[in-house]
């Protein structure tokens, strides 16, 4: 599962959001994650190592409220 290996080997938190595709019809489920931009690629080498063919966009965030 993308969002315990994201959770166990960089320890951050993850939110599991229902989706569906519009494509396909089928239901998804989307991880969201926050992370900083020094872990880009090992998010990028997680996601790949569990599901090659995952989905991953990647954008800025300017401001986060709350968490730990």
């Amino acid at each position: 599962m993308i969002g315990k290996a994201l959770n166990d080997r960089l320890g951050r938190g993850v939110t599991y959001l229902n989706g569906e595709s519009t494509y396909t019809g089928e239901d998804k489920k989307v991880v969201f994650t926050v992370i900083t931009r020094l872990e880009e690629a090992k998010v990028k080498s997680i996601v790949d190592d569990k599901d090659e063919s995952a989905f991953v966009a990647i954008g800025n965030i300017h401001d986060i409220k709350g968490g730990r």
